[in-house]
């Protein structure tokens, strides 16, 4: 039977202050400055309607805040996002264009479906769903053997024991063959059931949708402005928040997941750039994008896709070509399959994806999952898993300073509206696949926590 997290007194309690404080008029007033805009459905026919807000607000405005949302990747540290997102949508938050990489690509992708065609409907409920009855544990779904060294190491468990001498031989040489421990199979079916039942059964079933919800953007009927003036798009069109210097939002803005394209080294947003995979993909269930983006190495085998040759051919000649010697570009766009890893190698925090073709009035928040390990310090000790753990701090570091500038870049151009709500997942492991309930409950706990933070304190 499955943990029911929405049925806790921490959670409900926790849902309760967040849902009295953002009636607060200083609250108020402090999330009408940070979004700048509430949308509301069209008050004739479909579609939607802007009301503007500012720090002066202290009384509560139809709609709902808007800011585009951005969740990093972290294993299974990713249940936070789920918790973040439904406090926010208690708070009054709704979230136009959406991002994320890894773990934080299941959430926005089941958010994404869950919540239909409009952006106005309340997923928290479903997503909360979703986090009881995710079967984490079968997702480690390698060979037995295999299965039972992957459980002890994410339970940090001693390897050195004889009796798992042969797991350990059979783990190494299916790392040796596959790449990866665990087929990530039973993930991506789980994920496409889900889908499935939401109505997107395949990639062009999302790509509809994104451009259902895109249009409907665009084509904002009318804006209220703050001294209370109706206002229709058609006499003020610079104003809808959504437009950057073009007439309609294109439909690749409102949703992104980044994989990391091997062996070019490249940054692989989805579903930006499906366009350079084979045609036949747009049949396939969009579980196989966000199988594309959690590829974590060594954990799982890697996503190999094959390349629409001439799309590829050009992409490399026009963006890569510059940067590389003429053999290689030679060689790259020759390639008729690309291998797919976890995108948190190259931007694991895509804030710069979800907004850069969207304008600067648009709010956004930006979610870094952080945990209470040791610091790790650089030092030459002769030992195999110092070395291993060197090198992960420079992976690491590598990969923080990326995030740091895309974010710095932001700032500089709208320092009001740009937040970072990191979560604080205490010590829990990023690869426990096998969580207690009540682990996956301080997980969730954790993301309500910086919401009410968030609206308590303004940071």
């Amino acid at each position: 039977m499955p943990f029911d997290i929405s049925s806790t007194n921490d959670v409900a309690s926790l849902r309760a202050d967040i849902r009295a404080l953002s009636k607060q008029p200083d609250v108020i007033g402090r999330m009408s400055a940070f979004s700048g805009w509430k949308i509301a459905a069209a008050e004739q026919g479909p579609g939607y309607r802007l009301i503007q807000c500012n720090g002066k607000n202290k009384e509560p405005l139809p709609g709902f805040y808007v800011t585009n949302l951005v969740l990093q990747g972290g294993g299974t540290l990713g249940l936070a996002h789920a918790g973040l997102i439904v406090g926010l949508e208690d708070a009054g938050f709704r979230f136009p264009a959406i991002a994320g990489t890894s773990a934080g690509a299941i959430v926005t992708v089941g958010q994404f479906a869950l919540r239909g065609p409009s952006i106005l409907t309340p997923v928290g409920e479903k997503l909360t769903g979703l986090v009881d009855e995710m079967p984490m544990d079968t997702f480690v779904d390698g060979p037995r053997a295999v299965r039972r060294i992957v459980k002890r190491y994410a339970a940090k468990r001693t390897l050195a024991r004889l009796v798992l001498l042969p797991g350990l031989v059979m783990a190494l040489r299916h790392l040796l063959r596959f790449r990866g421990l665990n087929s990530g199979l039973v993930f991506e079916n789980w994920m496409a059931t889900l889908l499935r039942e939401a109505r997107v059964s395949s990639i062009a079933d999302l790509t509809a949708r994104m451009g259902r919800i895109a249009t409907d953007l665009s084509s904002i009927t009318d804006i209220r402005l703050t001294n209370g003036r109706l206002v229709p798009m058609t006499e003020l069109k610079t104003q809808n928040p959504f437009l950057a210097g073009s007439e309609v939002v294109a439909p690749d803005v409102v949703l992104r997941l980044i994989a990391t394209a091997m062996p070019t080294g490249m940054k692989f947003c989805l579903p930006e750039h499906l366009y350079l995979l084979a045609e036949e993909y747009n049949d396939l269930s969009p579980a196989k994008l966000v199988r594309m983006s959690m590829s974590i190495p060594l954990f799982f085998e890697p996503c190999v896709l094959r390349t629409r040759k001439k799309a590829w051919a050009d992409h490399i000649f026009g963006e890569i070509a510059p940067f590389v010697s003429d053999r290689a570009a030679r060689e790259m766009a020759e390639l008729e399959e690309l291998t797919f890893l976890d995108g948190g190698l190259f931007s694991n925090l895509p804030t710069d994806e979800v907004v850069k073709d969207m304008s600067p009035d648009v709010a956004s928040i930006s979610v870094p999952l952080v945990h209470d390990n040791p610091n790790v310090r650089i030092r030459n000790r002769a030992s195999i898993g110092a070395f291993v753990k060197d090198a992960g701090a420079v992976a690491n570091a590598v990969r923080l300073q990326r995030d740091r500038d895309a974010h710095s870049g932001l700032i500089r151009k709208a320092p009001k509206n740009r937040k970072i709500m990191k979560i604080d997942t205490g010590r829990a492991n990023w690869l426990n696949f096998t969580m207690s309930g009540a682990e996956k409950e301080d997980l969730y706990l954790a993301g309500l926590k910086r919401v009410r933070t968030f609206l308590s304190e303004g940071k």
